[in-house]
């Protein structure tokens, strides 16, 4: 009954805006040309206090305590795309290429203090320097990528498909920070080929793919 009815309280106060913007230009017939944005903005406040209790005149629960919790963030990023389709016949075409680019930031701050003169005061400003703490981080990280494909079809059986990458991350230390990473791919719709589309009357979609390429991560500590 006296936590419920004392002036400790929780409360906690934020703002998050997000955001994503596309342009697309159709140039000529077959090329697109497209600029996306896009990110978001966090901002959050907390304030935990706990309030000294007169329970009766010989006994006290306290000392009261405030904790307080500061944090923002925000992340933003950018791509240009330009991508050209062509059909010559039963040939298909298509390219791709793009660079990206991201960028995060965090921070945060905390304090702690205690023994307040008053129940009505809960500015951390006037808790007792005894016993106080504070604490915080800051971390960012950026990533830019620049990349390209090739994808060509027959006839819609038989596929071949190119990837390239080059990807620079700030977490890596600047001798390494830069990595190429190459990818392909073949396929082969088997069923589209008559000697299986005119015997084998239950199977009516058989792709067969073989594909190899390199990976990178950049999922590691900020630094």
């Amino acid at each position: 009954v006296s936590n419920l009815e004392s002036q400790s309280f929780y409360k906690d106060r934020g703002i998050d805006l997000n955001g994503n913007l596309r342009l697309d230009w159709n140039v000529i017939e077959g090329l697109k040309l497209s600029v996306i944005g896009g990110g978001y903005l966090n901002y959050n406040n907390n304030k935990r206090f706990l309030a000294t209790q007169y329970i009766n005149s010989i006994t006290t629960l306290g000392p009261s305590t405030l904790t307080q919790n500061s944090s923002n963030s925000n992340y933003k990023t950018a791509q240009a795309l330009a991508e050209y389709t062509k059909n010559i016949k039963k040939h298909h075409f298509n390219v791709l290429a793009g660079y990206s680019f991201e960028e995060s930031a965090a921070d945060t701050l905390q304090g702690f203090r205690k023994n307040f003169p008053s129940n009505t005061l809960p500015s951390i400003n006037l808790g007792s320097a005894d016993g106080q703490t504070s604490d915080g981080n800051m971390a960012e990280w950026a990533l830019s990528s620049l990349f390209g494909r090739v994808q060509y079809s027959f006839a819609n059986k038989y596929f071949a498909e190119g990837v390239l990458r080059y990807d620079g991350s700030s977490r890596f230390p600047a001798s390494k920070k830069y990595a190429t990473f190459p990818a392909m791919a073949v396929g082969w719709r088997i069923s589209e080929e008559p000697f299986l589309r005119d015997n084998v009357k239950w199977i009516n979609e058989l792709k067969l793919k073989a594909s190899r390429g390199t990976l990178g991560n950049q999922n590691i500590a900020n630094y």
